[in-house]
């Protein structure tokens, strides 16, 4: 699989989750499937809306964070578009992090 679709979102930006909840259901020309939480935290932002199609696995397509992060001073207009893939040793900065499509 190279790529696939965002059928929907389970969660809304802002709301809470614990590990193992659904986030949302990802799709590809063969099935649909849920993606489950790893961790608990916190849907910061949405990149990838629902019904966006052609998402390249790798690509960013939301911003989760813990419980009590101020995400304010942090710009993730870039995020929106389709940024390259980082290097796989390149260090990440601050303890943010992107949910990709896998």
């Amino acid at each position: 699989m190279t790529e696939g679709g965002i059928a929907t979102w389970l969660k809304n930006e802002g709301e809470s989750y614990a590990a193992g909840d659904v986030l949302l259901q990802i799709e590809t020309d063969k099935a649909q499937m849920d993606v489950e939480a790893q961790d608990d935290g916190v849907l910061a932002k949405i990149l990838k809306p629902g019904g966006t199609q052609g998402v390249a696995v790798g690509e960013p397509i939301a911003i989760i964070a813990e419980e009590g992060d101020d995400l304010s001073s942090i710009d993730l207009s870039g995020l929106a578009a389709t940024p390259e893939k980082p290097a796989k040793d390149e260090p990440t900065q601050g303890r943010f992090s992107s949910a990709y499509c896998s």
